[in-house]
């Protein structure tokens, strides 16, 4: 999956990244593109926690407008070079 955020409540962890597979076999997580892993260490009000939260899906989602505004420039770019030839 692209863009992916998985959420482990048990270790307290949270995992952003642009691609993600779950291997249910041995609970095991891939994490590529980029990825992002943010442990919950210490307790933290839930306001501020949510607000960190929002900042790192936020950081997330920029990367990935910009990773697509970059891919959108390379296909047209291709497409423009086959246009040529």
């Amino acid at each position: 999956m692209k863009n992916v955020v998985f959420v482990d409540t048990l270790d307290k962890f949270y995992a952003y990244g642009g691609y993600g597979l779950y291997n249910g076999k041995n609970e095991s997580i891939t994490m590529t593109d980029k990825p992002l892993v943010v442990s919950v260490v210490k307790k933290i009000p839930p306001k501020r926690f949510g607000l960190i939260l929002l900042s790192c899906a936020a950081k997330v989602r920029k990367r990935a407008e910009k990773e697509a505004k970059e891919l959108k420039k390379r296909r047209k770019k291709s497409r423009r070079a086959r246009k040529k030839q």
